[in-house]
């Protein structure tokens, strides 16, 4: 079974927009688990997934008022 790593770059900024972040991933039942990096400057979300979902995810994002791009894909 095939896995990814996505990296996207985002705009959060606080923890209410970590929550509605958080509680939004939950809905992705193929994300293991994901983490956001404050020390850079981008943001960077990073996604373990059993599928590629990063398309899905930007677009879910953008409704909730948060920009995310992605930026990498990597299978592993």
């Amino acid at each position: 079974m095939s896995r990814y790593i996505i990296i996207m770059y985002t705009d959060i900024t606080g923890e209410e927009q970590i929550a509605k972040v958080s509680n939004l991933l939950k809905s992705f039942e193929d994300i293991d688990e994901w983490t956001i990096d404050f020390l850079d400057s981008d943001k960077v979300l990073r996604i373990s997934s059993k599928s590629q979902v990063e398309e899905k995810i930007s677009f879910s994002l953008d409704q909730i008022g948060i920009k995310a791009l992605p930026v990498a894909i990597f299978p592993y």
